[in-house]
């Protein structure tokens, strides 16, 4: 259990003493005892939990939490209490997600004792008698179907509350008591020690049994993956009837432990063990700060209390968000000076009042900026700009240089940084570059949030950022400055789960991954002593045994261990080990660090002569060093040290004996050629080379041999395979081929894969683009969208929609890519009401998606920096299209700016009973794809549908527009 309200001197500013919550309302501590333990008024056993408030304004209400369960949406849940009240008064029930999100229930209680049950029939639907957060199955982290049930007292009052219950999946029932519950405290609340320092335990046994207990008292060390590392017996104890106990245990980890781990102690008797866990971690010695990894702070913080977390950890940089307008944020400039004045790197990342509130934002700016004069090394332009609506590269290039003149003006030696844009979105802040941004920017930064950090492959999309940056300004440096994952804010039984595991893991990779394609410093996000629920943090809320002390999370650790391991080492090359690895060398001058993962698959083991083990030396996630025999690769990285040379290393490491039951050899997909032949894209998924025979098992589906060897197919690279129909030709409907691919001294792989594409006709002469299609020639062939297209609708699709149905048409010439649609629906909803160009999805029209070299890995969510999106409507009565993503400089060295696509020759032309659609886009405005024979790229058609109100649905060719996914579009070729 823990106190949702935390240790409020955590919340308050060092340098005023404040906390202020968003409209800036000002809060005082509770209570000392606005949540204790009651031995007088109980349920059952020996003690409740009692509930006190005056119900002061300046107070929130108090309550008790616990750690998160399971739920799942529509699917039934419920939570019981047993509560009585001093006099009557209203209590919340409540099951709480993130961000305030949550589904509760009113309690008016009386004061004799009763249960109360909130009874969820279907969790997320709206449901009488219960308060249902909007957004609850669509805010930050409640995705992960986990939510912290709780208690909270909603007036002034006593409240006393006991016997609390969770079930999924039907109504609560009260459960039996325990005979013996094990509790206690580390003598850390930190919960962390440093190596050579003692730990131990405060052991609390409260027997509640009516007979006699003698049982084994022991414990264990289990690491962070749950494996137990030591046991220690500590011999008998016996408890007499109804006994209470406190004992002191001094725990002894192995000396090579390092990170997050698990005491748990056990007291049993060989019939029942009885239980406890504790959340620990142990650091290495070490005081100088890296400030190659930061970690973002929350607002409300306490620079006093939080600094040392930071030293502690290694962690060198901050990043402070201020904005004066922003009572949570104004006073961070406070705080990044203490930041600042104890020698870490400080950035401090503008709000968006930059652009709204010039005057006086600047003069707020300026008086803050003279009492910051070295304390603060970087000022980062506005935040997420690309996610603004009303900013467009070029108001995001002015704000930049209005924040450079501004800070240069008063600290010279200050370092300005931008875009900051979201999701890694190159095209937007190459956008902000060529608009003049290069000149007044030191960093270019973003936030390279994402599923995966290995599809698409973060580390090669760096590499492309760093051309394009260098297109601008050579060798100007590139910060990846917020990113970061959901995590629980305590731990279920303060045991490390799976879920903590899994999301460090991917931060961690994702790190390691920038690290590898060249960015310079790595901002984690976030720290924070207070936030609730599933959200984003580095950080576990304390709990009443620790002190409300907040402590370091999972990931505070793997980072450690990472900065411990790698130090300054830059990126020297990657070793390939197959696609479903990943492995790179680091080199620190004096020794090079390889680090090395399997993040797909079952897990591996890797194995080294006892000759080349001597030369290595191996440490877990957490740093911990550990042995070379049967080394286990899995989703968390392990680092490898060597004096070796970066090549020695290498070829070291790959003649290590790779034992991986489940490692795909190959990958096999059809690729259109023309409207009679295609190839076989064979992929080598292992790290070396391979040899394979491929055959067409489809009978006369090809002319000649249906079968051909290849051989020497380096490690993770492909090889298309050419074969001829013998009849039937390809279009855009899709046909199935079976494929069987035969590797030496495996079994035969078999796949069906389909084949489909649009081939596209060249016109004779240049296309008129005025909405009469007379012009276009007989061989571009229409394609229909109706109904078996529809991907998506709203509640208010009626049957006028089911009557939509759409004939699309491309061309091409050398000019101009064509695109042409009828669209047979009666009436057309026009953006008039759009408050900007990027709403237009919103009303009818078309979306247009090119994969422009055709690089779309199969599960790679998310556009690529080769990729265009185009919305296609009417804004303001006039037709528009719209750039939403473009193609990066680096692969034609041009830049094609996202907003209004004013080169792009667009007419639509409304009749009454369709509306008619007529494109003709430019070279540039799809470069790198070519206007010429025989071009190949993917492309996404989908169609909007708006009735007057909203959009209502829309038809999509083929999946994958929608959800980002560009693989699952269909190919696109041109004739001659």
């Amino acid at each position: 259990m823990y106190n949702p309200s935390v240790r409020f001197e955590y919340l308050e500013y060092a340098h005023n003493g404040e906390f202020r919550d968003w409209l800036g309302k000002r809060y005082v501590a509770p209570a000392k005892d606005a949540v204790a333990l009651d031995s007088e008024v109980k349920h059952s056993g020996k003690y409740s939990f009692r509930i006190q408030w005056d119900g002061a304004a300046n107070n929130w209400s108090p309550g008790i939490s616990f750690a998160p369960v399971a739920v799942k949406p529509q699917t039934t849940v419920a939570m019981s209490a047993w509560i009585k009240a001093e006099k009557p008064a209203t209590v919340r029930m409540a099951l709480a997600t993130s961000g305030g999100t949550s589904i509760s229930k009113a309690f008016r209680v009386d004061t004799e004792w009763k249960r109360y049950e909130m009874f969820i029939p279907s969790w997320g639907e709206p449901t009488p008698g219960l308060s249902v957060s909007p957004r609850i199955l669509t805010e930050q982290g409640t995705e992960f179907n986990l939510a912290c049930p709780g208690v909270v007292l909603a007036e002034a009052g006593k409240i006393w509350v006991d016997d609390v219950v969770y079930f999924f999946g039907g109504h609560t029932k009260d459960q039996p008591l325990d005979s013996i519950y094990l509790s206690g405290k580390l003598n850390h609340d930190n919960s962390y020690y440093f190596t050579g320092e003692p730990i131990t335990l405060d052991l609390h046994f409260n027997h509640l049994g009516k007979e006699g207990f003698t049982g084994n008292l022991s414990y264990e060390i289990r690491d962070f993956l749950g494996k137990t590392i030591a046991v220690k017996a500590l011999g008998k104890r016996s408890f007499s009837p109804n006994e209470e106990r406190d004992e002191t245990v001094t725990v002894v980890p192995p000396s090579d432990l390092r990170g997050a781990f698990n005491i748990v102690v056990n007291l049993e008797n060989g019939e029942k063990k009885h239980s406890a866990a504790f959340y620990a971690g142990i650091l290495e010695k070490n005081d100088k700060l890296m400030p190659r990894i930061g970690v973002e702070l929350s607002s409300n913080q306490n620079s006093r209390l939080i600094i040392p977390y930071y030293k502690d950890f290694r962690i060198g940089a901050a990043r402070i968000y201020w904005q004066f307008d922003v009572p949570l944020a104004k006073e961070n400039f406070e705080v990044a000076r203490d930041f600042g004045r104890a020698g870490i790197k400080v950035i401090l990342s503008s709000g968006s009042a930059i652009k709204t509130n010039q005057e006086t934002h600047l003069k707020e700016l300026k008086e803050n900026l003279r009492k910051s004069i070295g304390l603060i090394e970087i000022y980062e332009s506005t935040n997420e700009s690309n996610l603004i609506p009303s900013f467009t590269p070029q108001s995001n290039a002015d704000m930049i240089r209005l924040l450079h003149d501004t800070v240069k003006a008063i600290d010279p030696a200050a370092k300005i940084a931008g875009p900051a844009s979201c999701h890694t979105d190159l095209p937007w802040t190459e956008n902000v570059l060529a608009a003049g941004a290069w000149k007044y920017l030191d960093i270019v930064t973003e936030h390279p949030y994402r599923n995966s950090p290995e599809i698409p492959d973060y580390a090669q999309e760096v590499e492309t950022w760093r051309k394009v940056i260098d297109k601008y300004k050579p060798g100007m440096p590139h910060h990846a400055t917020e990113a970061g994952r959901c995590q629980e804010s305590v731990l279920p039984g303060n045991m490390i789960d799976d879920f903590s595991r899994r999301q460090t893991a991917l931060d961690i990779r994702n790190i390691i991954q920038a690290f590898a394609g060249g960015v310079e410093r790595y901002m984690q996000f976030i720290l924070s002593a207070w936030h609730p629920g599933i959200t984003y943090n580095v950080m576990f809320r304390g709990n009443l045994a620790n002190n409300r002390t907040p402590v370091p999370g999972l990931t505070m650790y793997a980072i450690r261990a990472l900065l411990d391991r790698l130090e300054d080492a830059k990126i020297n090359r990657k070793v390939k080990f197959g696609s479903a690895y990943r492995c790179y060398i680091f080199d620190h001058g004096d020794k090079r660090t390889a680090v090395i993962w399997k993040w797909d698959g079952k897990p591996a083991t890797l194995d080294f002569k006892k000759d080349d083990a001597q030369k290595l030396a191996f440490y877990d996630f957490m740093g911990t060093r550990i042995h070379a025999n049967g080394m286990e690769l899995n989703e968390f990285p392990v680092y490898i040290d060597s004096t070796l040379s970066a090549a020695e290393l290498e070829r070291l490491l790959l003649r290590g004996n790779l034992s991986d039951s489940s490692q795909k050899k190959i990958a096999v997909a059809c690729d259109p050629v023309s409207e009679t032949a295609f190839g076989v894209k064979v992929r080598n998924l292992t790290g070396k080379p391979l040899d394979c025979t491929v055959t067409v098992e489809t009978a006369g589906l090809v002319k000649g041999k249906n079968s051909v060897r290849i051989t020497g197919i380096p490690g993770e690279t492909e090889k298309i395979i050419p074969f001829e129909l013998n009849s039937a030709k390809i279009d855009n409907t899709e046909k199935s081929v079976r494929i069987s691919v035969q590797t030496p001294g495996s079994e035969k792989i078999t796949s069906d894969v389909k084949l489909s594409a649009l081939f596209v006709s060249k016109a004779p002469v240049r296309l008129t683009i005025d909405g009469d299609l007379s012009d276009w020639p007989e061989t571009a062939k229409a394609i229909r969208l109706d109904g078996k297209n529809v991907r998506w609708k709203a509640k208010s699709w009626s049957a006028k929609e089911d009557a939509v149905c759409a004939d699309i048409r491309f061309a091409w010439d050398y000019d101009f890519l064509y695109f042409s649609a009828v669209v047979h629906k009666p009436d057309f909803f026009g953006a008039s009401g759009a408050k900007n160009l990027r709403q237009l999805f919103l009303f009818d029209g078309f979306q247009l998606g090119f994969d422009t070299t055709k690089n779309a890995l199969p599960r790679a969510k998310g556009l690529g920096d080769d990729d265009f999106e185009y919305d296609l409507g009417m804004f303001e009565n006039k037709p528009l299209v719209y750039r939403r993503k473009s193609s990066a400089s680096v692969y034609d060295s041009l830049s094609k700016a996202v907003g209004a696509a004013d080169e792009v020759l667009f007419a639509l032309k409304q009749y009454p009973d369709r509306t008619v659609y007529e494109a003709a886009f430019p070279r540039r405005a799809v470069s790198p794809f070519k206007l010429q024979p025989g071009s190949a790229m993917k492309t996404g058609v989908l169609l909007n549908l708006n009735n007057g109100k909203e959009r209502v649905g829309y038809l999509e060719l083929t999946d994958g527009l929608s959800d980002k996914y560009p693989a699952k579009w269909i190919d696109f070729i041109l004739l001659p």
